[in-house]
């Protein structure tokens, strides 16, 4: 009797169940619809980009602050940049380089930020999906920046001042990294670790104490140095489970990253500017006049504008000896009034300011 009626009342949730995925397919079915009617008019119109970071954010964050369910925000998140990523794709083709091979922390942030129904191109080098980005309109690039221990990505940050892209959003995510070589075998019977040089540098500590006669040899992705190490005796790399599972290989460690709260965060680059969402940052670029007190004078102009500096770090500009260009983040939009204003000001008092881009903050 126990189980009948059991059985009687989860039949009659299961109906609900069904009757609301009919709901939301049929939902689903207007909502890709209105979406190919709105990729038409831009076609027809040649009115803006179809790709539109900003208008993607103002989605998910208004969903999440109409969330009241037991969904955390970074579900509602996940499911509904997968619906935007489909349909999207139904109307328009977009493609995203990524630091590859497949397996990569960069290919997990870029599915995180576009969705799986998105076309993935994996590249060899920042080089070169800047170069395949500048040469095709309809691709978007995804470039690790900076990492929550290690700080700023250099070879990134150079390779973006100097192309003719912008930023056009960011993701953040966490950074596990795994011990993984294609056999089990002893810690020190390693001769060989493969793994790109931020990895080493996240879990230099960890190797120190663990495997500190083994040789480090640095590779473009995590990913390329579990290729590697498949094919190397004796040897491991450092990278995430995926790409142990991905590329059948055995995890020896788990979570040997120094500092447990690891995280990367990553920039979307393409070939146009972004509107603002009321919640977002500016990337920029100056070399300052080579005379005392010039970037004071720089900072100054922020302060008088009551902009918050988040980043600035110090770069050679690479074109003349000890001649240095800072790199900053602030919050706001090159449109805001604020913005602008200070933006201004610092040009004149510049040898060269460049604007990466405004753009939505990572949610």
């Amino acid at each position: 009797m126990a189980n009948s009626k059991l059985e009687k009342s989860l039949g009659l949730i299961r109906k609900k169940i069904d009757l609301i995925d009919d709901q939301m397919l049929s939902l689903l079915e207007e909502r890709v619809s209105l979406v190919i009617d709105a990729e038409n008019l831009k076609k027809n119109t040649s009115k803006g980009p179809f790709y539109r970071p900003d208008r993607e954010k103002e989605i998910i964050r208004r969903l999440q602050s109409l969330n009241n369910s037991p969904l955390e925000d970074n579900k509602i998140r996940t499911i509904f940049q997968d619906i935007i990523s489909a349909c999207f794709s139904t109307a328009f083709e977009i493609k995203v380089a990524y630091l590859g091979p497949e397996g990569s922390f960069s290919e997990k942030a870029a599915k995180k930020h576009f969705g799986s129904s998105t076309n993935f191109v994996p590249c060899g080098s920042i080089r070169e999906i800047i170069d395949s980005v500048e040469e095709n309109s309809e691709y978007y690039g995804v470039l690790p920046i900076e990492n929550s221990t290690e700080g700023l990505v250099n070879s990134t940050l150079d390779e973006i001042i100097e192309s003719n892209l912008k930023i056009c959003s960011e993701i953040s995510i966490p950074i596990n990294l795994s011990l993984i070589s294609k056999k089990n075998i002893a810690l020190s019977s390693i001769k060989t670790i493969y793994a790109h040089s931020q990895a080493f540098a996240q879990s230099q500590s960890w190797i120190s104490k663990n495997i500190p006669k083994a040789t480090k040899k640095d590779v473009t992705s995590n990913s390329q140095g579990v290729l590697q190490s498949k094919r190397t005796n004796y040897s491991a790399a450092i990278a995430s489970t995926e790409a142990a599972k991905k590329y059948d290989m055995k995890v020896l460690k788990r979570n040997i990253q120094d500092y447990k709260n690891n995280k990367t965060r990553f920039i979307i680059v393409g070939n146009h500017d972004v509107s603002a969402t009321q919640e977002d940052k500016t990337s920029i670029s100056i070399i300052t006049k080579n005379k005392s007190g010039a970037l004071s004078d720089i900072l100054e102009k922020f302060k008088d504008q009551k902009i918050n500096l988040t980043n600035i770090q110090s770069r050679p500009t690479k074109k003349n000896n000890w001649e240095y260009m800072f790199f900053i983040e602030l919050d706001g939009h090159t449109t805001d009034k604020n913005v602008d204003i200070a933006l201004k000001k610092i040009s004149r008092l510049s040898l060269n300011l460049k604007v990466l881009g405004s753009y939505p903050k990572g949610i």
